[in-house]
C-alpha cells in the first residue's frame, strides 16, 4: 500500500504508463507468456510495488482470509477459536 501511495502522489504519470505497459504486461501473464519487455523501463518502485502485489496473492491461499470465498456467511459469525490443553501446565 505504501509503494502505491508514494507511486500515486510522486509518479504523476501512473495514470498513463499503466493503460501502455501495465495491461499489456498482465494480460501476457494471464495468458501464461509473460513479456517483461513491457516492465523492463519502469522504475524500481514500479517493479517492487508489481512484486509486493504477487507476495500478497501468493499468501492468500495461506491465510485465514481464505475462508471468505469458501464460507461466506459463517465466516462473518465465526468465534475466535478455543485452544484447549490436554495436559496439565508445569508450575
Amino acid at each position: 500500500v505504501l509503494t502505491g501511495l508514494y507511486i500515486a502522489t510522486s509518479k504523476r504519470w501512473g495514470g498513463l504508463w499503466y493503460l501502455d505497459t501495465a495491461v499489456p504486461w498482465l494480460w501476457s501473464l494471464i495468458k501464461l507468456n509473460p513479456q517483461l519487455g513491457f516492465i523492463q523501463n519502469l522504475p524500481f518502485l514500479v517493479k517492487l510495488h508489481f512484486f509486493n502485489a504477487f507476495l500478497i496473492v501468493l499468501s492468500y491461499p495461506f491465510s485465514r482470509l481464505v475462508h471468505v470465498f469458501t464460507f461466506p456467511v459463517r465466516y462473518l459469525f465465526r468465534p475466535y477459536q478455543l485452544v484447549v490443553w490436554n495436559k496439565g501446565r508445569r508450575m
